[in-house]
Order: C-alpha cells, then sequence, then structure tokens
C-alpha cells in the first residue's frame, strides 16, 4: 500500500516491517553512541515481545482510510486471540497501536514547558512501563519513515517529553506539582547566582514583574539570563543572548525586548528574510512592559558566516521596531523568488483547529497549512490583527506543509471563546492561506 506523502519513502508494510527492524538495532545496541536513553529505557522493558508485535500492527489501520490509529486498534483484539493470546497483552499492544503518534504529536505541537500538557499526558499513560513501550515504537516509527520523520529536533523533543512524563510516573502523583515550592526554590536560586553582580533590592524589583507562568515553565540558565540582560541594557531597545543546542541544528535565542503589538510577527518576519525558520517561541511579558522571550530557529546556512549573519538579523531587528524595514514587500519579493525555483508536489487543504482544553490560560489555534515561503509570518500578521495576542507557539516547516500551534488570548487576557471572534479567525487565516497557495 503506498503512502502518497513527504514523510514517507516506503510502502506501509515495508514501513512496518522497517519499524521492527529499527527496534531489533535498538535492542542490539547499533544507537547506543547516538543515543544513549535509548539503551537506558530498553533495559527497563519488561515485555520487549508486545512492543515488537504493536510496532508490526502499529499502522494496520491505514487500509481503512483516515484515523488509521482508532481503526488500527480496533482490529487488534480480534488478531491477537486468533494468536492465542489474551489478557494484558491485548491491552497493551492495543493501547500502543491506538497512541503511536500522540508522543510525536504532543512533543511538537505542544508547550512542554506547560505542566499541564506532560501531566495529561501522564494521565493517559499511567504506566511507566507501556510509556517506556511507547517512547520506543514512536522512535522506531520515525526512524523508519524517512529523514524528515526523523530530525534531530524532533527527537530531541520528543526525548523532552518522555523524560517529564516518566518522572511524573515515576513520582506516583498524577497531579501538578506544588507551584509555590518550585517558586521559592528558583527565586532562592536566581538570587544565589545574581549575588555580587547586582543589589538585591534590584533582582527582587524586577523578580516581582515576573509571571508565575514563567518562573514554572523557564529554565534556571535563561531566567538568569533575561534578569541580567534587563539588569543592564538600559535604554536600548532590546538585548539578547544567542546559544546553540546541542544535538541540533538550532539556535535558542534568549531576548529581552519592550513589549509592543504584533511583536511575535515582526521577530518571524525578521527571522523569515534571513532564511532562518521558527521552530518555538515563547513569549512573557512583565509587568513593567518588558518582554522575556525565547525564540529556537535554524542555525544559518552558512556556517562559515553564521556571526554576519546574525549580526544582520540584529540590525533588522532594530529597523523593524522602528517600522523602518518594508517586511510585506521584502518577504513577497523573497516568496516570488523561490517559487520561481522550486515547486510543491502536494496539495493540503487549510484546516484551523481552536482547543480550549489544551491549556488553562490560553487558547490553542492550531494551522496545518500547505508549505510556503513566508506562510508563519502572514499566519502571525492576521492573529495580530484580529486583536489576537500570541504568547506560545510552535511551529513545524518542511517543504510538503505547516502545522503550527499558537497560544494566544484576547486585548483583555482571556481566552477567546465568543464564536463569532472564533468563525471570523478561521476565515481570516483560511484567505491568507488560500492567497499564499494560489
Amino acid at each position: 500500500m503506498a503512502q502518497f506523502g513527504y514523510y514517507h519513502v516506503e510502502t506501509v508494510d515495508l514501513h512496518s516491517l522497517r519499524t521492527v527492524e529499527i527496534l531489533d538495532r535498538i535492542r542490539k545496541g547499533e544507537f547506543d553512541q547516538e543515543s544513549p536513553l535509548l539503551r537506558k529505557v530498553w533495559e527497563e522493558v519488561e515485555r520487549p515481545e508486545w512492543l515488537f508485535l504493536a510496532a508490526l500492527l502499529h499502522d494496520i489501520g491505514k487500509a481503512y482510510g483516515k484515523d488509521h490509529c482508532i481503526k488500527g486498534a480496533r482490529k487488534i483484539p480480534r488478531i491477537l486471540e486468533r494468536l492465542g493470546l489474551e489478557g494484558d497483552v491485548i491491552k497493551a499492544v492495543t493501547f500502543l497501536v491506538r497512541h503511536h503518534i500522540l508522543l510525536a504529536r504532543i512533543s511538537q505541537r505542544r508547550d512542554l514547558g506547560d505542566e499541564k500538557t506532560v501531566v495529561s499526558v501522564a494521565q493517559m499513560i499511567r504506566d511507566p512501563d507501556l510509556l517506556r513501550m511507547l517512547f520506543l515504537l514512536t522512535v522506531a516509527d520515525s526512524k523508519a519513515t524517512g529523514p524528515m520523520a526523523r530530525s534531530e529536533w524532533k527527537i530531541l523533543l520528543l526525548n523532552e517529553l518522555f523524560l517529564k512524563v516518566n518522572k511524573i510516573l515515576e513520582a506516583g502523583k498524577l497531579a501538578a506539582p506544588d507551584v509555590r515550592k518550585i517558586i521559592t526554590r528558583k527565586r532562592q536560586e536566581l538570587f544565589d547566582r545574581l549575588k555580587g553582580e547586582f543589589d538585591a533590592e534590584e533582582v527582587g524589583n524586577l523578580f516581582e514583574q515576573v509571571s508565575t507562568r514563567y518562573l514554572l515553565e523557564v529554565p534556571m540558565d535563561d531566567i538568569v539570563c533575561h534578569f541580567r540582560m534587563a539588569l543592564t541594557m538600559g535604554d536600548k531597545p532590546y538585548a539578547w543572548t544567542l546559544k546553540k543546542i546541542n544535538g541540533a541544528p538550532v539556535t535558542r535565542v534568549v531576548k529581552c525586548i519592550h513589549d509592543s503589538p504584533g511583536l511575535f510577527s515582526k521577530m518571524v518576519g525578521v527571522f523569515t528574510l534571513n532564511n532562518l525558520r521558527v521552530l518555538s517561541a515563547n513569549i512573557f511579558t512583565l509587568k513593567n512592559g518588558l518582554a522575556f522571550d525565547i525564540y529556537e530557529v535554524t542555525n544559518p546556512v552558512d556556517p562559515l558566516m553564521e556571526r554576519q549573519r546574525w549580526e544582520r538579523v540584529k540590525q533588522e531587528i532594530l529597523l523593524t521596531l522602528k517600522n523602518e524595514l518594508p517586511l510585506d514587500e521584502l518577504i513577497s519579493k523573497r516568496r516570488q523568488g523561490l517559487l520561481r525555483i522550486k515547486t510543491v508536489p502536494f496539495s493540503h487543504s487549510i484546516k484551523v483547529k481552536v482547543d480550549n482544553e489544551a491549556s488553562d490560560f490560553f487558547t490553542v489555534v492550531e494551522v496545518i497549512a500547505q508549505y510556503r515561503p513566508g506562510r508563519v509570518y502572514e499566519v502571525a500578521k492576521v492573529m495580530s490583527s484580529e486583536g489576537l495576542d500570541i504568547r506560545f507557539a510552535k511551529v513545524n516547516t518542511d517543504e510538503e506543509k505547516m502545522v503550527g500551534s499558537f497560544y494566544v488570548r484576547d486585548k483583555d487576557g482571556q481566552k477567546i471563546y465568543d464564536e463569532r471572534k472564533l468563525r471570523q479567525l478561521d476565515e481570516a487565516l483560511r484567505m491568507v492561506a488560500w492567497k499564499l497557495t494560489s
């Protein structure tokens, strides 16, 4: 059964066998040097034969059209009973087939810093051994699919989600941790690390400006970095620190900047002009009007010219903040030039999904559309024009399609429940996606 898409390079039967083969290679230790985590997880799996069986059958539902995970899971009990199997093995394999894309989707489309995201996955899986098997199945499935499905960045996200969910399951508490304890611990560590550099009162006053969400989601190293920049930037419009991500061609841009309407779309526009794809963005507005931002973007294409490229990005951000850079015009020219030399062989209808349950504080708007240069920038512009405030985004873009998840709220800082506003947003997003596709 052929699979007509950008990711899959083999038919369903060969892909399924390849998935089993990848698991066997993990068992033999062929990925130990590349990913020591796989070896550790494999050694803790209690029933590896169940995992092999799930790998063989994980895509059996593709013979029945859409929703292959659900349709495949429905077939498992009858198949295993015919093989003389019963009880826990049927429950486990059915679960693995039903949820074999769960970890990949959550890791690539949701905010892994949001405790609710991680806890909800833990509540769904519940069993640490089931989590281990699901993680290994996801890795094997990705590696057997094709190079685009197993990028270093996607594997890092998958590893992060697994480790966070595993920590919750091992602790045996399927609930969010005590917020007060986390904030107290981070506050003390922040003061300890900045002691001697800044007056304690300065640090304390700035600490009072940040949100609880910021303290819960941002790693300590980035918090320290943000505070250093905020306390030393003076009259500068913004300051940033660039950090290379180990294990993936990605740069983490830790930035302190004065917040303004449409800031996210402006930043995405500048990155787009410089051929840097935004993978994720987290924006935290302080009470004093500053914004502590974290962007994760692909590295500059030419490694020999990285310094010059980042210097150009820095200058273009300054021009953009002054409204002196015609982003629309420049991105349109770049798009036209790229489309003259590149043809996208696949066509996707535009899908817009709204989720008010995934986050306690934000409405999650998921946009899936055919890839075009500047797509993320245009989507961000539409959301800004509709009065939405983007606080977090995670974007997966390849030569076939863009999948973007945007955590938004209205101008009053609330979720969007108004059906009229949601319809208006849906229409506006579909319109801009249609214009870019046609």
